[in-house]
């Protein structure tokens, strides 16, 4: 798995706007809501309505089976570059955070992560997402940013949506922080692709931002955001 640590060392005035709060406060009115949340932190097994869940660590990865369907994470990596454009391997994760059942969507979200973690794998979680109706999956990871996971519609048109991040470390000149977040939308074959239509191969915003280390690293300065999104985020 490719970490990268992300240092900012431009020194330069906060910008006006707090885009962090902002983007936050869009994604809450986007949100999908869960029909069920099920914190699975050291636990094995899950019944959500009619859907029986049982998952193993094996040694590389995961077996999740859902209703008789058994999945092996282990030779799985992430549609999105999760650090600095990186694809990843699934298999650093052995075990199971959260899962949400979306019962009139026909989808679980799996959060997987590294047990017990140390240093940077803390900040990685990789999302599972389990069509019911046709057993298809989609893998995606984060590093450095929300690792909740969440589904959005953000078209209005029923079809459920998540958005996948990438953390980056850019030179402008100097090292500055940076996440993108682009759309993923749910196919008809039941497996996330990249949202796009005539006019974008893809929708996206970038946020960029410099972290106080120097005094509280959950502090952003200096925060820009660039948009190529479907409306204006307010």
């Amino acid at each position: 798995m490719l970490i990268i640590s992300c240092l900012s060392l431009i020194n330069k005035p906060s910008a006006d706007l707090p885009y962090s709060q902002k983007i936050k406060k869009y994604l809450a009115t986007k949100e999908i809501k869960p029909t069920i949340v099920f914190n699975a932190e050291g636990k094995r097994n899950t019944t959500l309505l009619t859907h029986k869940i049982t998952w193993k660590k094996v040694n590389k990865g995961l077996l999740i089976t859902i209703d008789g369907v058994t999945i092996n994470s282990s030779n799985e990596v992430t549609f999105n570059g999760v650090s600095d454009k990186t694809v990843e391997s699934v298999n650093f994760a052995n075990s199971i955070n959260q899962i949400k059942l979306y019962e009139p969507e026909s989808l679980i979200g799996f959060e997987l992560v590294f047990n017990p973690c140390n240093g940077l794998g803390c900040s990685v979680a990789y999302h599972l997402v389990y069509d019911l109706k046709t057993g298809r999956t989609s893998y995606f990871g984060r590093f450095r940013t929300d690792l909740e996971f969440n589904l959005y519609n953000f078209n209005s048109d029923s079809v459920p949506d998540y958005l996948a991040t990438t953390t980056f470390c850019e030179v402008h000149p100097r090292i500055i922080d940076s996440i993108e977040y682009i759309m993923y939308s749910k196919s008809a074959q039941g497996n996330f692709k990249v949202y796009k239509d005539g006019n974008q191969e893809k929708f996206w915003f970038k946020h960029i931002f410099h972290r106080d280390y120097a005094n509280d690293d959950t502090r952003l300065l200096n925060e820009e955001l660039i948009e190529g999104w479907t409306e204006k985020i307010k």
